[in-house]
């Protein structure tokens, strides 16, 4: 069987021009699962977790960088797996001005406990890493600062009552609150991924956990309120 051939590729908006920005690396991580996280007109972060289907033979996958649009790359190692820690999957990535990038990991091979780490020099080195409470429940990341940190949890399928919830954290991970949090159904097995978290600059963020309901902030991530969709 032929492998899929994958590439990263950019267009204007608007314009059905495409070009090749890199190839991804080889089959060692998931290609499908890649996340690709912008800041500004010309930094692209790309990280390529672990393909277990492999035998996880790159652990914590690929990070690679660009701060010319996507001329040019270097590759990282994973911030999961540095530091001292010897097992970790990543799970998210989120960017801010002044380069700051921050990663959500989950600790492996039990995948109960999840942990972040923060870069302020775009990816050349980070801080140590900082636990997130819960049990490993979440996967959406934003960041609008190196001290400012936001996961939130987010369940595309299924069926019965599920607790969302949307934490944060002032302090660069030291310690974190519940910012946001509902109990609701479900969305179903054929229901499309609704999920979202990010901001538009410092103050105005959104947040979808629940398929019914938009939470939004406008000052900074400190209070939420709710809207129905």
């Amino acid at each position: 069987m032929t492998p899929c051939t994958c590439s990263v590729d950019a267009a204007p908006i608007g314009s059905t021009e495409w070009r090749t920005l890199i190839d991804p690396p080889d089959n060692q991580v998931n290609h499908d699962s890649a996340i690709l996280v912008t800041q500004g007109p010309d930094t692209i972060y790309a990280a390529f977790p672990s393909n277990p289907a492999q035998g996880v033979v790159r652990p914590g996958g690929q990070f690679l960088i660009s701060h010319n649009g996507g001329a040019t790359w270097s590759r990282i190692g994973s911030p999961c797996r540095e530091g001292g820690i010897t097992q970790g999957m990543t799970i998210n990535v989120a960017a801010a001005p002044a380069q700051v990038l921050a990663v959500l990991c989950l600790e492996s091979p039990s995948q109960l406990s999840e942990y972040v780490r923060v870069s302020t020099d775009g990816g050349v080195t980070f801080g140590p890493p900082r636990g997130v409470p819960g049990s490993g429940s979440f996967s959406q990341l934003a960041v609008t600062s190196g001290s400012s940190l936001f996961v939130g949890n987010a369940v595309s399928g299924g069926s019965g009552a599920y607790g969302y919830q949307l934490m944060g954290s002032f302090n660069g991970g030291l310690s974190w609150s519940t910012l946001a949090a509902q109990t609701a159904a479900l969305p179903g097995p054929d229901a499309a991924p609704s999920d979202f978290l990010g901001f538009e600059g410092a103050t105005h963020g959104r947040w979808i956990g629940g398929a019914s309901s938009l939470w939004t902030t406008s000052d900074g991530g400190r209070s939420w309120s709710e809207s129905a969709f």
